[in-house]
């Protein structure tokens, strides 16, 4: 009988560090997403950078390539941030 119990005990415990090991895991996924996608923005922010220099000759296309830009920058600072958060939390 004690063995099983100690048995038991041994699967429950298991079971806790199993669970605990899972939520790290997700977090550390949740942090790289964050980092990958503000390398995506980022990318995407330079090339509206590049377009704003060689084509934004009409003031137009300036603010379109502009207004681009600047939306893309505040979402590579909100992924950032995020990345930063769960950095952070994991330590």
């Amino acid at each position: 009988m004690a063995t099983l119990i100690g048995g038991l005990f041994e699967l429950w415990l298991m079971n806790r560090l199993h669970t605990a090991q899972l939520v790290q895991l997700r977090r550390y996924a949740e942090a790289t997403d964050a980092a990958r996608s503000a390398q995506a923005h980022f990318k995407t922010q330079v090339q509206e950078w590049k377009d704003l220099l060689l084509r934004g000759q009409d003031a137009a296309d300036r603010e379109r390539y502009r207004g681009s830009m600047h939306t893309q920058a505040a979402a590579t600072i909100d992924d950032l941030r995020r990345a930063e958060s769960a950095r952070r939390d994991l330590g």
